[in-house]
């Protein structure tokens, strides 16, 4: 799976929602937003009035797969808009609590409309789904509809929209929210709505994780199996979300940066590497889009060289 955006309102601040796939998509408004208590932590609540901006999006255009996950709980019966983007994708709940999925191919609007119908006031997972051959949507983890589609997405410029379009809004809250560009067989949406937080892990001793750290398998190599900290329970339990291949965590999960907390964004690394004992001290990693320590790293000592800015760690260290 490749994912592109996970909004979860986890953070708890009405005024910026961060985004949990590493991807860095943090929204640029917010508008009459609350945030109230979500099936798991936190939840965006939208009171028909409220939405938020992503004005730097990414564009999906050109590719021929796009999966938009939701958990949501609709206060009233309307056209209740999770997310828009124009001139490319929406996904939305109509006036009769049918769930809508459109896509953009070729300058035409391409719309796929549920059968069953999303109660109020329950917390429902939906899906919409595009794999280069046919659209589908899904409610609470069961696929619903499908119809046979081809082509590629238009590109659009416009800005990503959570909770309206052009002339609508949400009554009702979001507790998670997520794109990915992968095409979702029908047992990945099984597993993502069963776990929409993120996978619950229960530790034998204190975990030392937060809200929103990357983790990976192996401390010194840019691991293609990578999950992100999508809740902190306790010092024992947490949920984390898979960005990139589903991973065991073990005993002693492997910090590798984190997603907005400046502290926790700097790592240090003590290893072998050539035969050389080798202290690293690295800053700034904060999306898996570039997770080598080396390409950030402000000091670096060995036994055959210090950096200027190593020499002067290490003298400052000695006088105090």
């Amino acid at each position: 799976m490749s994912i592109q955006a996970q909004w979860n309102f986890n953070e708890n601040n009405a005024t910026e929602v961060l985004d949990y796939s590493g991807n860095g998509h943090t929204s640029d408004n917010t508008v009459n937003l609350s945030i109230v208590a979500g099936v798991v932590g936190y939840a965006g609540d939208f009171n028909g009035t409220a939405y938020v901006d992503f004005r730097s999006p990414f564009d999906l255009g050109g590719n021929d797969k796009l999966d938009i996950m939701a958990n949501i709980y609709l206060d009233a019966s309307q056209e209740n808009i999770i997310i828009w983007k124009k001139d490319q994708y929406q996904l939305k709940v109509n006036a009769s609590d049918k769930v809508v999925f459109t896509i953009t191919i070729g300058a035409s609007d391409i719309t796929l409309t549920s059968t069953a119908s999303v109660s109020l006031s329950t917390w429902t997972t939906v899906c919409g789904s595009y794999d280069g051959a046919n659209m589908y949507i899904y409610i609470d983890g069961t696929e619903d509809i499908s119809a046979a589609q081809t082509g590629n997405l238009d590109s659009s410029s416009w800005s990503i929209s959570m909770g309206k379009n052009a002339a609508d809004f949400l009554d009702g809250k979001i507790d998670d929210l997520e794109i990915y560009d992968t095409g979702l067989t029908s047992d990945q949406v099984s597993a993502l709505s069963a776990n929409p937080t993120g996978i619950k892990y229960t530790f034998a001793q204190v975990h030392n994780l937060e809200l929103g750290d990357l983790i990976v398998t192996d401390q010194y190599t840019d691991s293609i199996k990578k999950m992100v900290v999508t809740y902190v329970d306790s010092t024992l339990i947490l949920r984390a979300k898979p960005i990139s291949g589903l991973m065991n965590l073990g005993s002693t999960p492997i910090r590798r940066g984190n997603i907005t907390d400046s502290d926790r964004q700097w790592l240090m690394e003590v290893k072998i590497d050539s035969d050389e004992p080798i202290i690293r001290i690295s800053d700034n990693i904060s999306n898996f889009v570039d997770t080598t320590a080396e390409s950030k790293e402000v000091i670096r000592i060995n036994r055959l060289e210090a950096s200027r800015e190593g020499r002067d760690f290490l003298r400052y260290s000695l006088m105090i």
